[in-house]
């Protein structure tokens, strides 16, 4: 597996503002929360669903971020801890989820970016499909541009546009507090039951997904681990950071926004541009407009650098042709990768979407619990790794990490069945199980027997601290029974031989 150390890396501005754009990326896309949960519940869920979803996944992704920071990120942890299918699960799971959402925001960028052309020249030239095509075309290669020059440039574009999609947003609460004459005035505004009609478990339901979707993709950026730099301090910070700008960028300016109105009709998708209207005027509607399109495409392009590199780290392993493997020998861009994904997202943006906060929750919750087990057996099997971050509580907090947003996943599941969202479901089911199909089929196109890349770990690290022990440069596997695809010597119990280059120690993957 490739180091990743060609070309600038990412510091801990750049690798934050790549963060912050794969999670959040503004509060574009949480308006229909209030719509269906109602002023209060949504506000709840606001606050409290970072703290059961959000934190549980910060604290696995800096644990093993900061213990394997390689390229591939989930995939190499994946796969070192629960061996070669399992790891292919999670990268080809991660993959198809990114189709999701790497459709959706150049429909989206179309869409606000032709609003923003009318507003400006008055002229209708891309309000039709085709025109929003054009433009999300225009933003998929420029942003497979600018990541073709590197994990830095991409980084530093991400900081730009975060200060840009921000700031708007800091206006409007200021003006919005400004606008009344009590403190208990705006606190009233808040206080809204659900819609009409709608109990609470229905509202909660309706509302949960959302907010999920919303703050799902902690793990996306760890695909880039092995491009930054000092990657035990830089990550764990950067994750830190992101937990609480996550829930300020979203809660501030529905805060805000509900001191105009809670009614559900005005907050559909996309309504923060008319909302900020009704709070600054013009200049505020139009600010948060044009922050919409940054905002959109900020957030293509921090996923088009995380997403990138799955085919590169799989062609890594040869279930993808060696080519997307390649990466430039002067920025460390995977050209091959960037310009099938360029492909491929072209052709996604023609298409109409439906239920896909459901499907995308559902099928990414399937990539977390691989690698929450991944985290739990590589505490048990390998303890003498170098781990910068730890997740606190030992076993009982790993295992109390992975039940939180795992039992708030259940708890959407069975609203989602309640709510006649049975066939939704089923999709994912679908989804996840081409998988399996995809390693068989895969493995007999392109890997033929080829052994994987080793996942290498700290040997120097190790060493420093009296943690490696050169007569026992091995670590027993996971029994058979726990996964699929182990060689004969590994059921006989054998020891795995290591490979010793450059600093590190690897167990060879069969």
């Amino acid at each position: 597996m490739s180091t990743g150390r060609v070309g600038g890396r990412l510091g801990l501005i750049s690798f934050t503002a790549v963060l912050f754009f794969t999670v959040v990326g503004g509060p574009y896309g949480i308006e229909p929360v209030v719509q269906s949960a109602g002023p209060l519940l949504a506000i709840l869920l606001i606050l409290v669903t970072p703290l059961i979803w959000s934190v549980p996944t910060a604290l696995m992704v800096a644990e093993l971020s900061a213990a394997i920071p390689v390229p591939g990120g989930y995939y190499a942890w994946v796969k070192r801890a629960l061996g070669s299918f399992w790891g292919f699960q999670e990268a080809w799971w991660s993959w198809l989820v990114s189709f999701v959402d790497m459709g959706i925001y150049p429909v989206l960028f179309g869409a606000y970016g032709s609003a923003v052309f009318r507003d400006v020249t008055g002229v209708d030239w891309f309000v039709s499909d085709a025109g929003r095509w054009m433009l999300a075309t225009v933003l998929i290669w420029t942003v497979v541009g600018a990541n073709l020059l590197g994990a830095r440039v991409a980084g530093w574009l991400a900081g730009v546009a975060g200060v840009l999609v921000v700031t708007p947003f800091i206006a409007m609460a200021w003006m919005a507090v400004e606008g009344f004459s009590s403190f208990d005035a705006v606190v009233g505004s808040w206080s809204g039951g659900p819609p009409s009609g709608q109990g609470t478990a229905g509202a909660l339901g309706a509302g949960l997904f959302l907010v999920m979707w919303n703050y799902q993709g902690w793990d996306g950026v760890a695909t880039v681990n092995g491009e930054v730099r000092r990657p035990g301090r830089t990550i764990p910070v950067a994750l830190g950071i992101v937990v609480v700008l996550s829930m300020l960028t979203y809660l501030l300016p529905v805060l805000a926004a509900l001191t105009v109105t809670s009614d559900p009709a005005a907050w559909g998708e996309g309504a923060f541009p008319a909302l900020a209207g009704a709070i600054g005027g013009e200049g505020l509607r139009f600010a948060v407009a044009v922050g919409a399109v940054i905002g959109v495409a900020g957030l293509f392009n921090a996923n088009m650098l995380s997403n990138s590199r799955i085919p590169m780290a799989l062609g890594e392993d040869h279930y993808l042709p060696p080519l997307l493997a390649k990466a430039n020998a002067r920025t460390g861009a995977p050209t091959a990768s960037l310009i099938l994904s360029g492909v491929l997202f072209t052709f996604i943006a023609l298409v109409d979407f439906t239920s896909l906060a459901v499907i995308d929750v559902v099928v990414y919750s399937a990539t977390l619990l691989l690698e929450f087990f991944a985290l739990l057996v590589l505490r048990i099997r390998e303890p003498r790794i170098i781990r910068p971050f730890r997740v606190p509580g030992g076993i009982p907090g790993i295992a109390l990490v992975t039940a939180l947003p795992m039992i708030l996943l259940g708890l959407a599941i069975v609203n989602e069945v309640a709510d006649g969202g049975a066939e939704v479901l089923g999709i994912s089911a679908a989804v996840l199980a081409t998988g399996p199909v995809a390693w068989f089929g895969l493995t007999i196109a392109f890997k033929r027997g080829r052994p994987n890349r080793p996942v290498p770990v700290d040997l120097e690290g190790m060493v420093r601290h009296g943690a490696y022990d050169p007569t026992m440069a091995w670590t027993p596997r996971m029994p058979p029974s726990f996964r699929v695809g182990t060689t004969l010597a590994e059921r006989a119990g054998a020891r795995v031989p290591v490979h010793r280059r450059g600093g590190i120690v690897s167990q060879v993957e069969a």
